[in-house]
């Protein structure tokens, strides 16, 4: 609406340096007056998001410094000569030729990292056939470049070597493995499988990668510091979960699998494990659990610290069909059961209760009524909270997700005067207690302010409006019956036209207060987590908007 002093969303998100851009529109130019919002997430590479193309989005990280550029001195080379300027996988001429002069002539990087990790390198033959990754002390893989075919692998221990066609010759080649300590990676020219021996001989290099997961992703160009793409820190998370833009805000939380996507590290009985197909983010990550036959016990569980008062979470599909089968269970509930199609969907659990206090989690169990034999799970997640939030990726540890915080100052946004606010968003989460808001316009600095929370205390469950310390700190609460419910959409509008305070929920007056008295000018927008919040649209107007236009506005 043009009389609005800051709009934010709509189908209009941006960011700058890593903080979110509200706009205006300049009453005589029409021009986008951009209102910066300073976002925060801290230091914290366990946030995702789901993106335009309706993938999970990660942060991704190449760990490796100089990544093309092996003639830089962080590639020691042993008795190697590396020569740039070759045509390349990609059409460039940033391929490298890496030759030998001795034995087991190689070039190798330091580099400090720890448990799942993939490391890659697209290479393309020379007068050798045969290129071999070593993780330097703890494992090898060996490949043939003339065949395009993996050779002998171990160590670390490894946990799969793959090669992908890169055309004109070149493959990608990548070595997953998991271990406690890396302190360097390097390259051999080799002469055959499990041999480099040899005094001489030469293959093409380019691109090398180190990266945590299970399979090498898109690859990251660095430099003097490592690569980075992907959920940044403090990036703003807009997110595509609904099929619509909408700002992620989350508290903080940790999920407390160790191994989120590498189910080869979980417990198994009567079940066999596969890796290699299509998850919920587009890698090939995801593992096929099927019946073995046999056993009466068929199931596939993560023992640890996992509370029974958890939310559990975790992606499945069938490999065609749909079905029935317990997920997300404990041992003694076999009943658990979930209707799973060919369509990846999340599934989700909170507060189960068991007897015995057990602590394991139990992805997949056949036991019970269970229709299917064979089910694809992907991202398991384990938290402390009575719902389930965004995916936290754990790679041999758990891993905590921080915060989203978001707050801008501007003194020509609003008038305590004369105000009115909206905003449209998605509340993700119940159970509200403690001071944080799900959006909140302070009026007047540190003296009062306007919130919005979500509770669920005696009559006041839904959203509650706070006034603060000079309106009599009381909290308006909506009551149950306002349409506003945890994961549905709702608008709505708050107008105040310097005594009459008024409130709007989906089209409809829901209440309205009059005596109230805003005296200082300070106007600080938060925007801030709560319980969760997917926020649409948010809209400040410097006058009161009239009944019919409040309304309007807030129609679904």
């Amino acid at each position: 609406m043009s009389k609005a002093s800051l709009e934010l969303g709509g189908g209009n998100w941006a960011a700058k340096d890593g903080n979110l851009l509200g706009y205006a529109v300049g009453d005589t130019s029409g021009k986008y007056l951009p209102r910066e919002f300073t976002f925060s997430r801290g230091a914290d590479i366990a946030a995702t998001r789901v993106n335009k193309d309706g993938l999970i989005e990660k942060y991704r990280e190449n760990l490796l410094l100089h990544s093309n550029t092996f003639s830089n001195a962080v590639w020691a080379g042993a008795s190697t000569t590396e020569t740039g300027g070759q045509s390349g996988y990609d059409g460039t001429n940033n391929a490298w030729l890496l030759e030998k002069l001795v034995a087991n002539g190689n070039i190798e990087q330091s580099v400090s990292a720890s448990n799942l990790l993939t490391y890659s390198v697209y290479a393309k033959a020379g007068t050798k056939d045969w290129l071999r990754l070593n993780i330097v002390g703890l494992a090898n893989a060996y490949f043939d470049l003339a065949n395009g075919v993996v050779g002998s692998t171990g160590g670390a221990p490894a946990i799969t070597s793959a090669m992908v066609n890169a055309g004109g010759g070149w493959w990608r080649c990548s070595f997953t493995y998991q271990n406690s300590s890396t302190t360097g990676v390097s390259i051999y020219v080799a002469d055959a499988d499990n041999d480099s021996s040899g005094t001489s001989g030469n293959i093409y290099i380019q691109d090398a990668q180190l990266e945590y997961g299970l399979v090498a992703t898109d690859y990251i160009e660095s430099g003097s510091s490592t690569g980075k793409a992907g959920v940044l820190d403090n990036l703003p998370r807009i997110d595509y979960t609904s099929g619509n833009a909408q700002l992620l805000m989350e508290p903080s939380r940790t999920n407390k699998l160790t191994h989120s996507e590498y189910f080869g590290d979980w417990s198994s009985s009567g079940v066999n494990l596969d890796l290699g197909y299509e998850a919920p983010d587009g890698t090939n990550s995801a593992y096929k659990i099927s019946i073995t036959g046999g056993s009466s016990e068929r199931y596939l569980y993560k023992s640890g610290s996992v509370l029974s008062t958890d939310s559990r979470s975790i992606w499945a599909k069938t490999v065609s069909g749909t079905g029935t089968v317990n997920l997300l269970t404990y041992y003694e509930n076999t009943n658990n059961l979930f209707t799973i199609t060919n369509d990846w969907q999340r599934f989700e659990i909170s507060s189960v209760t068991t007897s015995t206090g057990d602590t394991n989690f139990y992805a997949v169990d056949f036991r019970g009524d269970s229709t299917l034999t064979e089910v694809l799970i992907w991202g398991a997640q384990a938290e402390t909270g009575s719902y389930a939030t965004s995916y936290i990726p754990t790679y041999g540890a758990q891993d905590t997700r921080n915060a989203d915080t978001c707050t801008t100052t501007s003194s020509n946004l609003i008038s305590s005067q004369l105000f009115s606010m909206f905003f449209e968003h998605t509340p993700t989460g119940g159970g509200f207690s403690g001071s944080t808001p799900a959006f909140e316009l302070n009026i007047q600095g540190t003296s009062d302010n306007v919130s919005f929370y979500v509770n669920n205390s005696g009559i006041d469950d839904g959203l509650n409006i706070y006034l603060g310390p000079t309106n009599g700190g009381y909290i308006w609460g909506t009551g149950t019956n306002d349409g506003w419910t945890v994961n549905q959409k709702s608008k709505v509008a708050l107008t105040y036209d310097g005594d009459n305070l008024r409130y709007f929920i989906n089209g409809v007056l829901h209440n309205s207060q009059t005596g109230v008295s805003f005296t200082d000018a300070d106007t600080s927008l938060y925007i801030t987590h709560a319980k969760g919040n997917k926020l649409e649209q948010a809209l400040v107007f410097p006058t009161a908007l009239t009944d019919q236009e409040a309304i309007a506005l807030t129609t679904l």
